[in-house]
């Protein structure tokens, strides 16, 4: 819902910020938001800059920094970073949104250095970022770690990519909010009805507000969700052998009580024999996604300009 722009030093700590509300802005309207963001901090920037990082959702180009999809921006074979390279004079390296994360957390957070990781982001959208032997998977540029799409329910719900019963169907942050509204509309007795009285107005907060008050409608939604996922990570835990799944997005805001459900669902359904438990806990640098992004976008490019490699 908003574009972040921020300054950093190589030490990965952001020193400016601004922050522009995307409000449903799409292909050259959102594109125009980009630039408004970086003409603001470079004319705020009082040293050289090393380049521009850009973290993108969707399914990213990352050795010529294009955005193959970015369906929710209406973006399609973009080529951002000759488009701001020539623009502004700067090295640009554009990295999906997710994949920024994990290397955040690989360059400056707790798992610093960590070889096997993987990061999932729960929002609108499911998607993952995987780590093997310290080589980040880029695949050939039609999107690795897509999980959201993985069909998990026969004959659910239509998805956004044209599939029925994907993930995202049923444990994004759009699917919890769908399904609440549909719920609380015959149970008037909910507290999401306390917290507000339009129901079409329900958000993930309202709903993350209503389950910290034991709301029984609401309770047994975010379950499922944990279910979805854990289910979904095992599967994931035995294609790549990871024993380290850290988790971001909105969802988290649900805290131990999810996790709890994740934790079991993934380990229940894990090939038996493994020599360690997989660990899936949140992510460790920072709650405020936005930051992550920019971090690891940054990581990005340091690694690129300073030689480091993933």
């Amino acid at each position: 819902k908003i574009f972040q722009g921020s300054i950093l030093n190589l030490r990965g700590e952001i020193l400016l910020q601004r922050y522009i509300p995307l409000e449903n802005r799409s292909g050259k309207e959102a594109l125009a938001v980009v630039h408004t963001l970086l003409q603001d901090l470079l004319q705020e920037s009082t040293t050289p800059l090393l380049g521009i990082g850009i973290g993108a959702p969707g399914i990213i180009d990352p050795n010529n920094s294009v955005i193959r999809q970015a369906a929710n921006l209406g973006w399609y074979n973009l080529e951002l970073g000759d488009l701001l390279s020539q623009e502004y004079g700067q090295n640009v390296q554009v990295v999906n949104d997710t994949q920024a994360i994990l290397l955040a957390e690989n360059l400056f957070g707790t798992y610093k250095n960590s070889s096997d990781m993987v990061v999932i982001r729960i929002g609108n959208g499911i998607g993952a970022a995987i780590m093997c032997n310290g080589q980040l998977l880029h695949g050939n540029g039609s999107g690795v770690g897509e999980i959201g799409h993985v069909v998990v329910v026969d004959g659910g719900e239509r998805c956004s990519c044209g599939n029925d019963g994907c993930l995202e169907t049923v444990a994004s942050s759009r699917a919890l909010i769908q399904q609440a509204k549909q719920l609380a509309r015959s149970h008037p007795g909910s507290a999401l009805h306390q917290l507000t009285t339009d129901i079409d107005a329900i958000t993930l907060e309202t709903i993350v507000e209503a389950f910290r008050l034991g709301d029984p409608l609401v309770t047994p939604l975010v379950t499922q969700v944990g279910y979805h996922l854990g289910s979904a990570i095992a599967h994931l835990i035995s294609v790549v052998g990871t024993p380290r799944i850290l988790l971001c997005g909105g969802l988290t805001e649900f805290g131990k009580p999810l996790m709890d459900v994740v934790r079991f669902e993934a380990r229940r359904r894990c090939l038996t024999g493994r020599l360690t438990e997989p660990e899936i806990c949140p992510v460790t640098l920072t709650t405020n996604l936005s930051d992550l992004v920019v971090m690891g976008a940054a990581a990005t490019l340091l690694a690129n300009e300073l030689g480091l490699f993933w």
